[in-house]
């Protein structure tokens, strides 16, 4: 950082006078690597040298706030843009808008969007997405698809960025799968190839409300247009198989992940064992924990209780009692039952 200042002293020292352009890139570099405090240092020396910061500079400031989720620093930097009387434009105002939204400060964010249309900007794709996933994030369905409705009366196409939150604000309630099944029928109108992402979205959201068929179709559909399954995929994949009872198609699944160099997850086995545990197959359910064990990942809590109380309730104390010491001995100490295990089974 000291040795940005010495080059700059170098260049007026060789008659060099550093431009907007110069100050303009040593800030972008600064913001990109977060060193805000120093990229506020430069904009200030650049101020004091008689070089005047444009809108991109400013811009970047703001960002490298708004990337940092320090909106308070972002707003500071967009009054000293204002005072100093240089033009705001949209991108000011969508880097503003975005940063509020992933904070989740909603009411800040249309807030901000009014204040975008009496400024006679028109909002675009970036700004609709914005709000779209900040609606999303906070469960508000109705507030996420009036959004996506205006934006396609405004004549602006979607993207990818605009189907990612309307997927993930319809897991909720299986009334909604009706919107997820008029998203994918949208997105082929429209020539809307899905991404990974989305397919996955996709896949999950069927796989949850149990739509085994659906879910299916969709990795077919997946891997027919090239894109490579993950561990995503075949964690729906085999969640949505165990809801409708279908143990060896969920372990057919992980076997091909496995054949695929996909490695399970903890979530993989939770899902396996939690599946099993629904479907009262404790026994099943305890040779994933096995599995699960030798992988070294832990179970969760919840889960875990649910497959003590199932193999205590078989008779099948000696595995139960494994369970909880084992989880003991990790830390995991919320993982046991009311009952004294080891006195029943020494009973």
């Amino acid at each position: 950082f000291t040795r940005c200042f010495e080059i700059l002293e170098e260049m007026e020292d060789n008659g060099l006078k550093p431009n907007v352009i110069t100050y303009g890139s040593l800030i972008n570099s600064l913001c990109k690597d977060g060193r805000l405090l120093e990229a506020d240092v430069v904009l200030n020396d650049m101020i004091s040298r008689g070089v005047k910061p444009n809108a991109q500079v400013y811009n970047m400031l703001i960002d490298g706030h708004c990337m940092r989720g320090t909106m308070s620093n972002a707003f500071v930097c967009f009054e000293k843009m204002v005072e100093s009387d240089i033009e705001t434009t949209l991108v000011t105002y969508n880097t503003l808008l975005n940063g509020l939204c992933k904070k989740g400060m909603i009411k800040e964010a249309e807030d901000l969007v009014v204040h975008i249309l009496l400024k006679g900007l028109n909002p675009d794709v970036i700004t609709y997405n914005s709000l779209m996933s900040a609606y999303s994030n906070a469960g508000d369905t109705g507030k996420c698809f009036q959004m996506y409705e205006k934006m396609k009366t405004s004549g602006i196409k979607p993207t990818m960025n605009t189907i990612h939150p309307l997927i993930r604000v319809c897991k909720k309630e299986k009334s909604e799968l009706v919107l997820v099944d008029k998203i994918v029928q949208e997105m082929a109108e429209m020539d809307l190839s899905p991404d990974r992402v989305v397919y996955n979205e996709l896949i999950h959201c069927y796989a949850l409300h149990g739509e085994v068929q659906k879910a299916v179709a969709m990795h077919v559909e997946m891997v027919e247009r090239g894109i490579p399954s993950d561990k995503k995929t075949y964690n729906s994949l085999v969640m949505v198989h165990l809801k409708e009872g279908k143990c060896e198609e969920a372990k057919n699944l992980v076997d091909q992940m496995k054949a695929n160099n996909i490695v399970p997850n903890d979530e993989t086995y939770n899902i396996l064992i939690e599946g099993h545990c629904k479907l009262k197959d404790f026994l099943g359910a305890y040779m994933w924990y096995r599995e699960m064990l030798d992988n070294g990942l832990l179970l969760a809590a919840n889960i875990c209780n649910e497959l003590v109380s199932g193999l205590r309730e078989e008779g099948r104390l000696q595995e139960a009692q494994i369970i909880c010491s084992e989880m003991s001995s990790k830390g995991i100490e919320e993982c046991n039952t009311n009952e004294d295990l080891s006195a029943v089974g020494r009973a």
